[in-house]
């Protein structure tokens, strides 16, 4: 599990070899970061509209709108409400509006009083929504008279035309906000955003849900907008919008969708899309994943469904060509929990791999797969990677807050599996980013050291020694790391055998070579900072390299690989060359976003060459002896073919 500790421990910035990091927050403070509200929302909260609202009113708002949909029917009943051209707006020009400000007596400049206005100008027959460059008073925006539109679901259309004229935010987007201006009880709708362009674009939105004083909001994050042919219309559907619509995960990619009926309707279309708000998009429509036609009043759709994204499921009511406004559910999707699979015997073994099988769990939207290698070094000198990663691989850029990582209970080393390339690595209050992984000791007072850690095992292989190397950089000044083998108790302490090394790191970065020993039963590898700045520091590593010179005959039990598979996955090929008596085991978990099973059962997988020559024994413990197929008596076989086996009394052929 990996959770946001808090959005910004620091801020780097890598170049030419050098880091610098910001002040640390107080620590366990959870900071709301600036960056992560949308310019568009902050220069919304500076308007005069948008001073009444706060910062999650206005997040919320965005949360609860669709994506941009055309809700098409036979015998829609239309009535227009607004219908303006701006023709009033007589002074300036597209390219050069008015330089006097109408947002105090709009009403003079429009068809129908009440509009709202501000930093708004004359465009010769357009409205200009200006910006503050100045005062910082945020952009110019629009707003349409305050309508009734409650009754027949409360469903209307918007339709205008568009056009950025901002040369230094040729990017920009139009926002729109859906207000209830109930002047005692002002709130937000929704909200959400169309796409704009240097050219005059037609747009038109869908709205359901319309109050007794239902305004529209048009603005530029960035100013300088013309707008012009505003029409709403208000609309009355043949058939009711669904109602009560309800949708729940009834398995790892499976949906149910339920509503109540609707009066007249023969049939329902049911859509499902991926919102997914947390991918960060201002412009996000959504994506249909999955649909059904069903006469009933439920239905079940399937899908690989992504428990961190959000989902809207659209239920539309037909009979013919008569259709109602689609109705909808919003949100994420959860499970009750996810059972255990069961892991189930390998098949296709042969001396190049094989397949890893298991039976599926009801809940699972994905399935985490652990291989464990167990090798007997044949030969002296052979040498094994216990790491060696430039962490290219880790998806996050360096202000990526899904980047930081730290178990909620800040006990558990939260697994590193998903970002470094060797499974088994784990951490305390580290970050990954692209080209990059740190780790902080700003919270060692705390009891909090942060630490970098390898998987527990048996590490008296290669006489208990190591060879550590790699990069790193330091964020506010020199500091020391300490690397060993050692242990991490219950209460977060590290204890380093004898034999750790220190080395140290620089904020313009530097290299590191050092051999380690002391390894030993149940220990593990540690990479921790023992000595920074007052208050902490922070030690980027940009390339780690560990290895071990084994000697014959040593063996070592270490985790292989981990992939992550989907929900219908049931077997998955593991390509790798047996060497030896190798052998393999195999385990899975299944997950649901933060919910994952137990563990289910360890499949083991050996050698298909080893295991005929390896396993024969006499009932007594008496002597094996081996000979060729022409007769020649031979020591244990350590070449591939067919053999006569003699153990006691009993003779039998067997294949290594």
């Amino acid at each position: 599990m990996r959770r946001n500790l808090f959005y910004a421990i620091f801020a780097l910035s890598i170049m030419s070899g050098t880091a610098v990091a910001t002040t640390p927050v107080t620590p366990l403070q959870v900071v709301d970061r600036q960056d992560d509200v949308p310019q568009y929302v902050r220069d919304f909260l500076k308007t005069s509209v948008g001073k009444n609202f706060t910062q999650e009113q206005v997040m919320a708002a965005y949360r609860n709108s669709s994506p941009m949909l055309k809700a098409e029917s036979s015998n829609i009943v239309s009535e227009v409400k607004i219908d303006e051209d701006f023709s009033k707006m007589t002074a300036g020009t597209e390219d050069a509006p008015d330089a006097v400000d109408v947002s105090n007596d709009i009403d003079d400049y429009t068809t129908l009083s009440g509009w709202g206005a501000f930093l708004t100008y004359q465009a010769g027959g357009k409205a200009y929504l200006g910006f503050d460059e100045v005062g910082g008073d945020g952009p110019g925006y629009l707003m349409t008279p305050a309508l009734d539109l409650r009754g027949n679901d409360g469903v209307f259309k918007v339709t205008f035309r568009v056009k950025n004229i901002n040369p230094n935010a040729q990017d920009q987007v139009l926002q729109y906000f859906i207000m209830n201006d109930d002047p005692d009880n002002k709130s937000m709708l929704s909200a959400s955003s169309l796409p704009m362009t240097t050219d005059w674009t037609d747009l038109e939105l869908y709205v359901d849900g319309g109050v007794q004083y239902t305004s529209v909001m048009f603005l530029g994050w960035q100013g300088k907008v013309l707008v012009d042919n505003v029409k709403l219309e208000k609309l009355v559907y043949p058939l009711a919008e669904p109602a009560n619509i309800k949708f729940s995960a009834t398995g790892g990619g499976e949906v149910t969708v339920t509503w109540d009926a609707v009066e007249g309707a023969s049939e329902y279309y049911v859509e499902l899309l991926d919102d997914d708000f947390e991918g960060g998009s201002d412009t996000s429509q959504g994506q249909v994943v999955a649909t059904a036609t069903v006469s009933e009043t439920s239905a079940k759709l399937a899908c690989h469904i992504n428990p961190s994204h959000k989902y809207i499921v659209r239920v539309t009511a037909m009979n013919g060509t008569d259709k109602s406004f689609p109705g909808e559910g919003y949100g994420n999707l959860s499970v009750p929990k996810v059972d255990a699979p069961v892991a189930l015997d390998a098949t296709d073994v042969t001396t190049s791999g094989f397949t890893a099988n298991w039976e599926t769990s009801q809940y699972a939207a994905n399935y985490t797969l652990s291989f464990i290698r167990t090798h007997t070094a044949t030969a002296d000198g052979e040498e094994l990677t216990y790491i060696d990663d430039d962490f290219s691989q880790i998806p996050y850029t360096m202000d990526s807050p899904e980047g930081t990582v730290q178990t909620q209970d800040f006990v558990t080393p939260v697994s590193l599996d998903d970002l470094f390339k060797v499974p088994g690595w784990s951490t305390h209050l580290g970050i990954g980013f692209t080209g990059g992984f740190g780790i902080t000791n700003m919270y060692e007072d705390y009891g909090l050291p942060g630490a970098l850690f390898g998987p527990v095992a048996d590490f008296s292989i290669g006489d208990g020694k190591a060879k550590i190397s790699g990069t790193a950089m330091a964020t506010v000044d020199d500091v020391q790391v300490k690397v060993g083998f050692g242990t991490l108790g219950a209460d977060n302490k590290i204890t380093f055998n004898e034999g750790a090394q220190v080395f140290e790191v620089s904020t313009a970065g530097s290299q590191f070579d050092v051999e380690v020993s002391g390894g030993s039963k149940d220990s593990r590898l540690i990479f921790q900072i023992i000595d920074a700045a007052e208050g902490g520091d922070i030690v980027v590593f940009t390339g780690i390299k560990a290895t071990a010179s084994l000697k014959k005959d040593d063996s070592y039990t270490l985790p292989y690989s981990t992939v992550t598979l989907p929900y219908d996955a049931t077997s998955y090929k593991l390509d790798v060359p047996f060497t030896g008596n190798d052998k393999f085991d195999y385990y899975l978990t299944g997950s649901f976003g933060d919910t994952v099973s137990p563990q289910s059962n360890t499949i083991t997988v050996n050698s298909p060459e080893a295991t005929a020559i390896s396993h024969v024994t006499t009932d007594n413990g008496g002597n094996v002896v081996y000979f060729t197929l022409d007769g020649v008596r031979v020591d244990k076989p350590v070449k591939s073919g067919i053999y006569i086996v003699k153990a006691g009394n009993k003779t039998f052929k067997v294949i290594k």
